[in-house]
């Protein structure tokens, strides 16, 4: 099973807009989209400069489920 990627709800927490984002990431504002809505899985590269961007670690950017839980 896939993480669930936190950034909309870092994202948002800091006032940032997907396009700027996107802009600091160096990726578009619909890879961004496509990230927060859980329809594709950032590559580490991405993943880290994201965490960088949003202040975070990586380990606090995806949330992955509980062993044993039914999703």
């Amino acid at each position: 099973t896939n993480p669930t990627c936190e950034l909309r709800r870092f994202r948002m927490s800091r006032g940032m807009t997907q396009a700027e984002v996107a802009s600091k990431a160096g990726i578009s504002r619909v890879y961004v989209s496509r990230i927060e809505s859980n329809r594709t899985c950032p590559t580490i590269g991405i993943s880290l400069k994201l965490a960088q961007i949003l202040g975070v670690s990586v380990e606090d950017l995806f949330v992955w489920p509980q062993v044993g839980s039914q999703q």
